[in-house]
């Protein structure tokens, strides 16, 4: 399955690299807190192989892109986050996701894999590519071949149209009400990057492949993850906007010491938690020996 979603931003391609980044660190320990669901961070750190010396991950099987940028290796958990019939049919393992990270902006290739399968199976991989001075017109912005184009999926997206019915919505992060003060954007229409004379523009085009090779359940599964992807590239784009004001003064640095710190919290709070479920382990055997 190949799909490409097209997100349009108000914003300068220097603008969303550290906003992105502010995000994801600010929304890190919120994700953590859901207890059965969250993400342990395992690298972030620079890579440089201009000259292709890293060769092959040993974790996804991808051939590390020729250049340099940061590198990050996260673990997820998903738990309750997957839909009912799907938890009864393959194992819990299968809810650890790896996920691989070179972000050489304004290009990035994301490979996700399962703790329990092989790469081979179960494999999501999400490239990006970022373009300044675009509403999302370009009809091939990953230089796919006939067959790619022929088998691809294109879907829009528009940030100021938030799913409002979502469980996860949060107003403070709808461009369609949020207005940026010291930015001076905001709050966005729906269908704002059609509008003619529209600057600043970028869009993120991100090309998504994803192989779910599990007999008896591939294509619902694979529906089920583009549908995720769906939600959660409108909302976390949308919230990179509207948090735009919080981080427009910040330099790169500023954002990595708040990457550090996030990461430091969110490392200390999953030891809590598994403290705290070794010991809830530990009251049965207490009362069946008393």
């Amino acid at each position: 399955m190949i799909v490409e979603f097209r997100i349009p931003l108000p914003m300068k391609l220097e603008e969303f690299d550290k906003g992105w980044l502010y995000m994801v660190a600010s929304a890190s320990e919120d994700v953590s807190k859901g207890g059965d669901g969250g993400v342990t961070v395992l690298k972030n750190e620079p890579y440089d192989n201009t000259d292709g010396h890293l060769g092959t991950s040993e974790i996804s099987g991808n051939v590390i892109p020729k250049n340099k940028g940061q590198y990050t290796l996260k673990q997820y958990f998903l738990g309750s986050r997957v839909p009912s019939w799907l938890s009864y049919l393959i194992p819990g393992d299968m809810f650890f996701l790896y996920e691989e990270a070179w972000n050489a902006f304004p290009n990035c290739i994301t490979i996700l894999t399962s703790k329990y399968f092989s790469n081979k199976k179960v494999r999501i991989s999400v490239a990006t590519n970022f373009f300044e001075g675009d509403p999302g017109i370009n009809e091939n912005a990953h230089d796919l071949n006939k067959e790619d184009l022929a088998a691809r999926k294109v879907i829009d997206l528009d940030i100021a149209d938030q799913l409002k019915d979502d469980k996860d919505y949060n107003a403070k992060y709808d461009p369609a009400l949020v207005k940026l003060e010291k930015a001076g954007r905001g709050p966005l229409e729906k269908g704002w990057m059609k509008l003619p004379g529209v600057n600043p523009v970028m869009t993120a085009y991100k090309l998504i492949r994803v192989d779910f090779k599990v007999w008896g359940v591939q294509s619902r599964v694979e529906n089920v993850i583009i549908e995720n992807q769906k939600k959660m590239f409108l909302k976390t784009h949308g919230q990179a906007f509207a948090q735009l004001d919080e981080y427009i003064e910040m330099s790169m640095d500023d954002i990595r010491v708040m990457e550090d710190k996030a990461q430091a919290e969110m490392s200390k709070l999953r030891m809590e938690q598994e403290a705290a479920k070794g010991e809830d382990a530990k009251k049965p055997a207490a009362a069946a020996a008393q």
